[in-house]
């Protein structure tokens, strides 16, 4: 008989046990798991966003004298809508990133169950058809202490006119109902309503409403696939959704609030809008190790 010695057992026991831990650190692989995951994900706290101003500085100095370089411009030229035809590419683009610097504002809040909050990276990575990263103001998606998604806005410098592309990411949703997952992508979209036109809120929910549909489809194919060869390729998948337009209710957000209100405590105006909030659902703040 082929004895195996001690120490052979213990290494290949080792190694099983490693693996299954692997495998239990991943949500939904195993049925305490998923409890626990749930747990995370429905724990009834929040974090105050961090509150920093935008820094155009961050994407280099050639933005930054971009930025000059095109407010010198539209100041001459008195006129924006003529201006955009003659700035440059780059001049574009810092016009566009800049404009977002209150887009934290806008966002927050949009229910009890997210928060929202700029991050200092640059560079976006939800574009599925781009190879490599692009310039993008870029925000992070958070319930409770887990983050849970993304939030991008490309600017688009090549239209006839200052439009963004904004897309979302969100990991999870099928944690969540459907009320607050619609919530967020809308809270998104709504970058993009225009007042004037009524219209643009029908086109947006139907644009939701069918990236909804999609992703919920996926996941039935996925799921009669795996009865016959175990492999549930959409369990899990984050669900993502992107909205190009010439950011309307953005833009008279943010004249309201830097023209019309210039004394306004911004940072301030948030903070007490997120804790009436959370107040009002009974969330408690926690504060960041």
């Amino acid at each position: 008989m082929f004895e195996v010695e001690g120490w052979v057992v213990l290494l290949l026991f080792g190694v099983v046990a490693y693996a299954l831990s692997k495998k239990a650190d991943k949500p939904g692989s195993q049925v305490s798991q998923k409890k626990n995951f749930k747990k995370q994900l429905s724990e009834r706290i929040y974090f105050m966003p961090e509150q920093r101003k935008f820094n155009l500085s961050d994407y280099g100095q050639h933005m930054v004298d971009a930025g000059k370089s095109y407010s010198d411009k539209l100041a001459k030229d008195g006129s924006f809508k003529n201006g955009w035809k003659d700035l440059t590419m780059t001049e574009r683009e810092a016009y566009l990133l800049s404009h977002f610097d209150i887009i934290q504002q806008f966002l927050n809040t949009v229910n009890e169950h997210f928060i929202i909050e700029l991050s200092d990276e640059t560079m976006g990575m939800l574009n599925a058809f781009s190879d490599s990263p692009y310039t993008a103001v870029v925000l992070q998606i958070y319930r409770g202490k887990e983050n849970i998604g993304q939030i991008e806005i490309e600017p688009e410098i090549f239209d006839d006119y200052p439009t963004a592309t904004v897309r979302c990411r969100l990991k999870y949703a099928e944690m969540f109902n459907y009320e607050t997952v619609y919530s967020l992508f809308y809270k998104v979209a709504s970058i993009h309503l225009d007042q004037d036109d009524p219209q643009t809120a029908h086109n947006l929910y139907l644009q939701i409403t069918k990236y909804l549909t999609h992703n919920l489809w996926d996941r039935l194919n996925s799921t009669a696939e795996a009865d016959y060869d175990g492999l549930d390729w959409h369990k899990f998948e984050p669900l993502e959704m992107e909205f190009k337009g010439q950011f309307k209710k953005y833009q008279d957000y943010r004249s309201a609030v830097l023209d019309k209100e210039a004394n306004l405590d911004l940072f301030k105006y948030e903070a007490e809008g997120i804790q009436n909030l959370m107040d009002h659902f009974g969330m408690e703040e926690v504060k960041r190790k």
